[in-house]
């Protein structure tokens, strides 16, 4: 069979059309304020998509229902959101209900993919996306997100557009035939240098800096030692080192650059979340257990004159802002969040495991990573190969 003839059977391949669904789908997104709330949202083609594919599925037979544990869990998960938010309508106490309705909304629909997501990889779990397609995505992805950036209404929505753009990254990591062909290798390391300058240009330092790290990883990782301890203390520093490195040069050229100039320096960056993880801490600490419901935290800023000012909405981490509006049940989640991580690293073949953690880690530490589509679509098929690997051992 020629080279010709295995494209095209590539690109006809039921397999290969699904990838492209999703990974089209999480990029393509509507942001729009609501009119007369100021209540900001951006639904994505996605959260039509996704369900569209599990009710084709199911129609035709080829997919099966949840993993039992993993049915059970999402359904207690979206119980309690649903319970929690329902007991802090009725409380009488002061409430931000338009926020409060959207965050439910928003969290049930997260859990909700999971589950839908795990089941969708379950049934062909170890086909990962091909090289090209997910190139080829990306290649057209940094040139639209730059141009459709210059009008977005939502700034927020940068990180969004980068997080994916990093997202692509890992998926092409995960063909192992860069750390043996230089081709694929170079072809890698362009797409990390593609991604580092769209980051810039997206005003992201955080992602700049986390890709840096995966361009560290893509040259170093062939030349690593193979004895386990010496590769993960080495891995370790460079990854943290070329982090660093990628955030700080992103933030000499916003200070330098004219057409960058709105880009925050790391001082303000690192103070704007200091501030906001000291406010949340102390709201965790007084609602402790209950929670001050989700969506509230504007009502918890509004007392540091600068943070209300600027309008901040999210605490900048998962753990934390789960933890602050859903009291005990938040930190359960989080708690789940960290398992279902660990597990998904089972799933990956050791090459790609440092990538997914620098890729899935700092958003949810520094960023509200766990509404960002395209790391809950890779966590949720690392976590159903480590499934699906744990039901062959057995």
């Amino acid at each position: 069979m020629t080279e010709r003839d295995e494209l095209l059977n590539l690109v006809k391949s039921p397999q290969h059309k699904l990838w492209i669904v999703l990974l089209v789908g999480v990029a393509v997104h509507v942001p729009f304020i609501a009119p007369g709330i100021n209540v900001w949202v951006q639904p994505s083609a996605f959260d039509v998509l996704l369900p569209g594919l599990m009710i084709l599925g199911w129609y035709r037979g080829w997919l099966t229902v949840p993993p039992s544990p993993i049915l059970f869990g999402g359904l207690i998960a979206v119980a309690a959101i649903v319970i929690h938010s329902t007991l802090i309508t009725i409380s009488g106490v002061e409430l931000l209900f338009s926020r409060l309705l959207k965050e439910s909304f928003k969290l049930v629909l997260i859990v909700v993919y999971f589950v839908l997501l795990v089941t969708l990889f379950q049934r062909n779990v170890n086909e990962c996306p091909p090289f090209k397609t997910v190139l080829i995505i990306l290649a057209i992805a940094c040139p639209v997100f730059i141009a459709v950036a210059l009008y977005e209404p939502i700034p927020p929505s940068r990180t969004v557009y980068a997080a994916y753009l990093v997202g692509l990254l890992f998926l092409l990591v995960l063909d192992g035939k860069w750390r043996v062909q230089l081709r694929i290798r170079l072809c890698l390391v362009i797409a990390c240098v593609a991604v580092i300058a769209t980051s810039v240009v997206l005003h992201s330092k955080g992602i700049a800096g986390l890709v840096t790290a995966l361009l560290a990883w893509i040259v170093l990782e062939p030349h690593l030692p193979s004895h386990t301890l010496t590769r993960k203390l080495l891995a370790g520093t460079a990854i943290l080192l070329t982090i660093s490195c990628g955030i700080v040069a992103a933030a000499f050229l916003g200070a330098n650059i004219e057409f960058l100039q709105h880009m925050d320096t790391i001082e303000r960056s690192a103070g704007i979340r200091i501030e906001l993880w000291t406010v949340a801490l102390d709201r965790l600490l007084e609602t402790f257990p209950f929670g001050t419901g989700l969506g509230q935290f504007p009502l918890s800023v509004k007392v540091v004159p600068l943070l209300a000012r600027e309008g901040h909405s999210y605490v900048h981490n998962s753990f934390l802002g789960l933890a602050m509006e859903l009291g005990l049940i938040g930190a359960l989640l989080g708690i789940l969040i960290v398992l279902i991580l660990a597990n998904a690293t089972r799933g990956w073949p050791g090459y790609a495991v440092p990538a997914f953690l620098v890729v899935v880690l700092p958003p949810l530490l520094i960023h509200d990573g766990h509404s960002i589509r395209i790391l809950l679509l890779i966590t949720a098929l690392g976590f159903a190969r480590y499934l699906q690997q744990k039901r062959t051992a057995a």
